[in-house]
């Protein structure tokens, strides 16, 4: 993975987890292993961004 890259929708990319996985790491480790236990992650890691993103000309014309 490229440094500075997020997984996620979190925003955080791997960096952050392994600096502060002695802070995070025990309750991140509880929820995955809740999910396993439930079969369901819960609707709140359901969730996606999108993002439009300008690839040319006047950004007020939605083709472009």
């Amino acid at each position: 993975m490229a440094k500075d890259k997020a997984l996620g929708i979190d925003g955080f990319p791997y960096e952050f987890y392994k600096a502060f996985w002695g802070m995070v790491g025990h309750d991140l480790l509880h929820v995955y292993k809740e999910s396993i236990l439930l079969g369901s992650q819960g609707a709140i890691i359901n969730k996606g961004n999108i993002k439009f993103i300008q690839n040319y000309g006047d950004p007020k014309v939605i083709t472009n």
